[in-house]
C-alpha cells in the first residue's frame, strides 16, 4: 500500500504543476498533501525504537536536518525557476530518483494486527499525557504557519528572507540537540516554546506600530529568532513524542498528535483574516498560544536516558517510579 501511494505521488506532484485552473491546482495540491502526510510518521518510529537509548537525539535530529536542507535548497531553486509551475515540475521530479523503500521497513507481521488496546480509554495518566502533548504539537504548527504567511511583509527580497528562515534552522537544532541530549526533554520544548513568546509577543508588534527603517531590521531579526525557536521545538516534540507513548500505540499516539499538528496549520491562515478587522490581534494570538503550550509541557514527564516503554502498564509504571505517586496527575479527573 505504502508503494502504490508512493507513486501516486509522485505523479500527484507532476498533475499540480500542470494544473490547467486554480481549482485543479488546489484539488492536486489536497490529495498530494493526503497522499504524503503519513510518511514522517512511518519513518520517525522506526527511527525512535532502532537506535540505542543515548543516540535518539542526534538520529531525531539528523532525520529534521533532512526538512531544514530541503527549506534552504528551496529558496535557490525558486530563484533560478521563478515560473511557478516549472518550479513544481523541478521539486517533484526528484521523489522518481530513488524508489520508496517503505514497504521493505514498514511491512509488519499480520500477528500484530491481534494486538488490542482495551485499557487505554480508561487510563486516566495517557490521557492527561495526550492533553500536556498536543498543546505544544498544536501551537507550534499554528505558531510556524502564521509566521511563514508573513514572508512577504517583512520588506525583505523574498528569496533572501527564505534562505535566511532556512539557515536558522542549523544552529537552532544543534543547540537542541545539545540540550535535549544533556538536560532534558522537557526543559528543551518549555523553554523553546516560551522564548518564542517572549520574542514574537514582546516586540514583534511594536516593530509595527512605530514603524521604521530601524525597527523593521528589528522585526526581521525577531522573526529569524522566533522561526528558530519553532525548529528547536518541533526537532524536540516529534522525539518527546515517539517516546511518550508505547510501542502498542506509538504510531497511534504519533498520529493523533501529528493531527492536531495539521489542525494548527488549518487555523493559522484563518487567524491571519482577523487581520483586516483587527490589526494586531493575529500577532497577539501567534505569540500567546506558544505559552500556553509551553506551560503545559512543563507538566510532561521527562524521558531522558530512560528506555522506550513497550506497554500502557510500562508507562504507568515509569510514571510510579519517577514520581512516587500512584498517579501522575493526580488532579486529572478526565
Amino acid at each position: 500500500i505504502a508503494t502504490r501511494r508512493d507513486a501516486g505521488s509522485r505523479g500527484r506532484r507532476h498533475s499540480t504543476g500542470n494544473a490547467g485552473s486554480r481549482e485543479q491546482f488546489h484539488l492536486s495540491l489536497t490529495e498530494l498533501r493526503l497522499q504524503t502526510d503519513y510518511f514522517p510518521l512511518f519513518c520517525l518510529s522506526p527511527a525512535v525504537e532502532w537506535t540505542p537509548t543515548h543516540t535518539r537525539a542526534i538520529v531525531g535530529t539528523m532525520y529534521g536536518y533532512c526538512y531544514t536542507i530541503g527549506q534552504f535548497l528551496l529558496a535557490g531553486v525558486a530563484y533560478a525557476i521563478p515560473n511557478w509551475r516549472w518550479l513544481q515540475l523541478a521539486v517533484s521530479s526528484l521523489s522518481f530518483l530513488i524508489h520508496s523503500p517503505s514497504i521493505l521497513l514498514f511491512s509488519r507481521d499480520a500477528r500484530m494486527k491481534n494486538i488490542l488496546v482495551t485499557n487505554e480509554p480508561n487510563n486516566k495518566d495517557l490521557r492527561c499525557i495526550n492533553i500536556c502533548l498536543f498543546h505544544p504539537r498544536f501551537s507550534t504548527s499554528f505558531a510556524y504557519y502564521g509566521l511563514a504567511m508573513d514572508l512577504q511583509n517583512f520588506g525583505v527580497n523574498i528569496y533572501l528572507i527564505q534562505l535566511v528562515f532556512g539557515a536558522v534552522d542549523f544552529p537552532a537544532k544543534f543547540i537542541s540537540v545539545l540540550t535535549i541530549s544533556f538536560i532534558g526533554r522537557r526543559f528543551t520544548q518549555a523553554l523553546t516554546l516560551i522564548l518564542h513568546f517572549s520574542l514574537f509577543l514582546g516586540a514583534y508588534p511594536y516593530s509595527i506600530l512605530f514603524f521604521s527603517p530601524d525597527l523593521q531590521t528589528l522585526r526581521t531579526v525577531l522573526a529569524v529568532f522566533g522561526k528558530g525557536c519553532l525548529a528547536a521545538s518541533f526537532n524536540c516534540v516529534y522525539l518527546f513524542t515517539s517516546e511518550l507513548y508505547p510501542t502498542v500505540i506509538r504510531q497511534t499516539g504519533l498520529g493523533l498528535s501529528n493531527t492536531m499538528a495539521r489542525m494548527g496549520s488549518i487555523i493559522a491562515p484563518l487567524v491571519k483574516m482577523l487581520g483586516e478587522y483587527f490589526p494586531f490581534l493575529p500577532l497577539t494570538i501567534y505569540g500567546a498560544a506558544p505559552i500556553i503550550s509551553g506551560i503545559a509541557a512543563a507538566f510532561l514527564p521527562e524521558t531522558l536516558n530512560v528506555p522506550l516503554p513497550e506497554t500502557i502498564e510500562d508507562v504507568e509504571r515509569r510514571l510510579v517510579e519517577s514520581t512516587g505517586e500512584q498517579e501522575l496527575y493526580p488532579g486529572c479527573t478526565m
